[in-house]
């Protein structure tokens, strides 16, 4: 007749009459934080940064963390989360941001890279659910360790609530989409 859970496909199926179908177990959280760097374009890109154990984070004393250093468009970069927010999000959002790291000694005096770029965090559950946030189209990022991103990136109450998908199994994953738009010197 068409009505049984069966059909809607949900429930469990009964195959033959005699054996039930389980449901995929969930996928184990890493060990280790996970990085992976995809080059779109010679200066576009997007890096992957996922963070096991979230809630257990060694930060520094200002509260960050940050990621490991990778490579987009020609220049050096790395994410930074405050997993309990920084300056006026403090106890209120995760606070994450998109940081130059190009070594200042080989930075010409008056250098600047100009990039556009969004930063997400990932719904494990449904990746189209995903919070995603854009930067300004042209920003300048001006010294090593220039940054600029978002301090009230998510408020903590939506990224602890497990029906987001956003922290599962105490772990997250960040995405930034970097595009390089020009270096000048």
């Amino acid at each position: 007749n068409g009505k049984g859970t069966g059909d809607a496909g949900e429930g469990t199926s009964t195959a033959g009459g005699s054996k039930k179908m389980k449901a995929p177990a969930p996928v184990p959280a890493p060990a280790k934080e996970v990085m992976s760097v995809n080059a779109t374009g010679p200066r576009e890109g997007t890096c992957t940064w996922t963070i096991p154990n979230f809630s257990k984070l060694k930060v520094d004393k200002n509260g960050e963390k940050y990621s490991d250093i990778f490579s987009i468009g020609g220049h050096k970069w790395r994410l930074e989360v405050y997993r309990r927010g920084a300056g006026i999000a403090k106890d209120k959002s995760v606070s994450l941001f998109l940081q130059l790291a190009d070594a200042a000694d080989k930075l010409p005096k008056g250098w600047k890279v100009t990039a556009a770029f969004s930063l997400s965090v990932i719904c494990q559950h449904d990746p189209e659910k995903s919070r995603k946030w854009e930067g300004p189209k042209n920003r300048e990022f001006k010294y090593k360790g220039d940054n600029w991103g978002f301090r009230n990136f998510i408020p903590l109450t939506d990224f602890h609530d497990a029906a987001n998908g956003f922290l599962v199994n105490d772990t997250v994953t960040f995405k930034a989409k970097i595009e390089v738009k020009k270096s000048d010197n």
